[in-house]
């Protein structure tokens, strides 16, 4: 019983610190998962934060576009604002 209960405590006891000379490539995703792929970084950020990142972005965006607009021809219609807004313009032929 004594060395069941010790295993137990070992399975569950902090993993040694690692000396600072020790580097451990970060784990990816892709396969082969031992591959070493040169420059891979972890993406630090959860999907909620990567979420409002953008929604941020684009907020910004469209806020800039909609005062731009309104000052340069305050009389534009709401479905010609709309289409200044959402359609990005063609390049030149």
């Amino acid at each position: 019983m004594a060395g069941l209960y010790q295993r137990l405590q070992d399975s569950f006891a902090q993993p040694a610190a690692m000396p600072a000379s020790t580097i451990i490539p970060p784990v990816h995703p892709y396969y082969p998962i031992e591959a070493q792929i040169v420059g891979y970084l972890a993406n630090e950020w959860d999907t909620l934060e990567l979420c409002s990142m953008f929604a941020a972005g684009c907020a910004v965006i469209f806020s800039v576009t909609y005062v731009l607009v309104k000052r340069v021809r305050p009389t534009t219609s709401t479905s010609d604002l709309t289409t200044i807004m959402f359609v990005s313009p063609q390049p030149a032929q």
